[in-house]
């Protein structure tokens, strides 16, 4: 009989430790996005590392998975996946959003031998004689768009390297780091030929867009409680209070 009663006891006592660690346990999805969240950066990326780091303040624990930005959000939303990483505030509304984690700050490229590299852009009104080249499904303030001449949408963001130094667009619309990344996948070692003359933000009159939060699932059992997202919260807000934060932004180049 004790010897029943201890192998009892001892299955409870794992059943408890394994309830335990599920609950601090949570699953990530998001997309490929270098170097804010890849595979093939340095510790998955600059978001991905920032939340790590937090996950670990917080003593939960879990993995970054990668898919296609659709499927990641339907998971989430269906409660499968706990956490949607990369997402913008404007998904307020379909989950719990987090505070900033980090901010995609898009810029007006161009090529550094260009003419328009010496010409700082502060205002809307100056973009009115440019054709600017985005990837498709990125969002851009109104006021920017209307003050463009024209903008050209295309899938991949090699294809906008390409327009521009055939004289097809004037300017790139994309953070600089995305662009960086994108060029080094292609070009290794050559030199990255573009310059910012100016960021969207601060010329737009509509406010900040590329705020990059976490989106918590509503319909995850878990992460339907603000008490566990909360603890997120207040582990990321630690680590900006004793400079951690700062630290792994300057690690980026920010």
């Amino acid at each position: 009989m004790t010897t029943i009663a201890s192998v009892i006891g001892a299955f409870l006592l794992l059943s408890v430790h394994m309830a335990s660690a599920n609950a601090n346990q949570i699953s990530i999805v998001t997309v490929e996005w270098p170097p804010y969240f890849s595979k093939a950066e340095k510790n998955e990326g600059l978001m991905s590392q920032i939340v790590y780091r937090v996950m670990q303040e917080a003593n939960l624990t879990g993995q970054i998975e990668f898919m296609p930005w659709k499927r990641a959000v339907l998971l989430v939303q269906q409660g499968i996946k706990h956490v949607l990483m990369g997402c913008y505030s404007s998904r307020d509304k379909e989950f719990y959003l987090s505070s900033k984690i980090v901010e995609s700050a898009t810029h007006f490229l161009v090529r550094k031998d260009a003419k328009l590299s010496h010409t700082p852009i502060t205002s809307v009104s100056q973009l009115n004689p440019y054709t600017g080249g985005m990837v498709r499904g990125y969002a851009l303030q109104s006021d920017v768009e209307k003050g463009l001449f024209r903008r050209v949408n295309v899938n991949k963001l090699k294809q906008l390297f390409a327009m521009l130094d055939l004289d097809r667009i004037n300017l790139i619309i994309e953070d600089p780091l995305v662009a960086r990344a994108e060029w080094r996948k292609i070009h290794k070692d050559k030199p990255f030929p573009y310059i910012s003359i100016g960021k969207v933000n601060d010329v737009s009159n509509e406010g900040p867009i590329g705020t990059l939060h976490l989106c918590w699932s509503k319909s995850s059992k878990l992460t339907n409680n603000p008490d566990f997202y909360q603890r997120f919260e207040l582990a990321l807000q630690k680590l900006k209070d004793n400079g951690t934060y700062r630290a792994i932004l300057k690690e980026w180049g920010l």
